[in-house]
């Protein structure tokens, strides 16, 4: 312990009985920062008369607080309700907030909580804004450095959606491409995407890069709600949503035979080939849509919705290996193509049938039906390989 000692004459005593001992850089000068045990001894007449002892504890506490620091929460220049993060207040310390609207001083702010309750109804202008820390020993930091700032609380232009490729029928949001444009959206904004997926839980949210990568994966089929957020250098947003199905499996043909053989000289409306395409559903030519590859250079026509092929002329000469390229497409835009073969033959086949046994009234009673026989004759025009 170290021991600093005084020998001073008795100072004068005010008429309330109090005396005051001027330092004068002599003995406190030496303490430095800590706490201190004070005693004081009085005595009288060259130490005839001795008081009794005084004793006081003191800290000496010269050190100031660390300066504070501020920040936006955003960090940047433009905020939207004027949130901040501060340097961490030391216990028992005082925490002052002097903030300016512009060059004025706005007196009302004064900590923490005031500072709060004056920015949730603040114009949209610039402020600046210094804090200042007092410890319990009186001592005052430095100032914070000032944070100027803009308030900005409207929010950015809510953004345009639509799908990159409107393939298959117009604006009935089925698609094989889940790809999205986003428009109306100012430089500098950040976009993000949340998808969700089947209405299921939203997935984490995702750039547009992340985005694109996601949708344009394997086995992403489905139906998606995705909603595009906007958000401005204050913090402000806004968005919108879309919502699509997502199709990327391409119709199915049925199973038949695509080589055909038709006789010569049939009537132009004669039905040479049926489709039969079916998608997601099931259902044979439903959502479907069909065409000719190559229309124009074709034999053959086809009915759009049904799939139904003829010719497109009579075929008054015998030959092999017609062909046509049938497209079916789905609602979707994905496609299936399907080749058929056609050849025209110098085919012809007549016949005949009768019953026997069942009278000329064409109604098998019970007698009868023990009895009947079905009998018919069939005649050839023309070559016939087979029957």
């Amino acid at each position: 312990n170290i021991v600093h000692k005084i020998t001073s004459n008795l100072p004068s005593i005010s008429s309330d009985n109090t005396w005051t001992l001027a330092h004068s850089n002599t003995w406190v000068s030496k303490l430095g920062n800590g706490d201190y045990t004070v005693v004081v001894n009085l005595s009288g007449n060259n130490g005839s008369i001795s008081g009794q002892g005084i004793t006081t504890v003191v800290t000496i506490d010269t050190v100031a607080p660390d300066q504070p620091t501020i920040a936006l929460t955003n960090d940047t220049s433009n905020t939207k309700d004027g949130t901040i993060t501060t340097s961490t207040l030391n216990t028992n310390d005082t925490r002052v907030y002097h903030l300016k609207k512009g060059e004025v001083e706005v007196t009302s702010v004064t900590d923490e909580a005031t500072y709060a309750t004056y920015m949730a109804g603040a114009d949209e202008v610039t402020y600046t804004l210094t804090i200042v820390d007092t410890d319990n020993a009186g001592n005052v930091s430095v100032s914070s450095n000032a944070l100027t700032f803009i308030l900005d609380k409207t929010p950015p232009n809510s953004p345009t959606l639509a799908l990159e490729t409107n393939s298959g029928l117009t604006s009935d949001n089925i698609t094989n491409n889940g790809r999205l444009t986003v428009t109306n959206v100012s430089n500098g904004d950040t976009i993000t995407y949340l998808v969700t997926k089947d209405n299921g839980m939203p997935l984490v949210a995702m750039t547009a890069e992340e985005y694109t990568t996601y949708i344009t994966s394997d086995n992403k089929d489905g139906n998606y709600s995705v909603k595009v957020i906007v958000t401005d250098a204050a913090g402000n947003t806004s968005d919108a949503l879309k919502t699509f199905v997502l199709d990327t499996t391409n119709p199915i043909f049925d199973q038949q035979s695509t080589t055909i053989n038709i006789p010569i000289n049939v009537p132009i409306t004669t039905i040479i080939y049926d489709a039969q395409a079916t998608d997601l559903n099931g259902d044979a030519d439903k959502g479907i849509t069909y065409k000719i590859k190559n229309a124009d250079a074709s034999k053959f026509l086809i009915t759009a919705d049904t799939g139904i092929v003829t010719y497109k002329t009579i075929q008054t000469s015998t030959h092999d290996n017609d062909t046509a390229t049938i497209v079916a497409t789905d609602t979707a835009g994905n496609e299936k193509e399907q080749l058929i073969t056609v050849s025209v033959k110098n085919i012809a086949l007549s016949t005949s049938i009768t019953w026997n046994g069942i009278g000329n009234d064409h109604i098998v009673n019970i007698n009868e039906k023990a009895m009947a026989t079905l009998s018919g004759t069939v005649a050839t025009i023309g070559a016939v390989t087979g029957i």
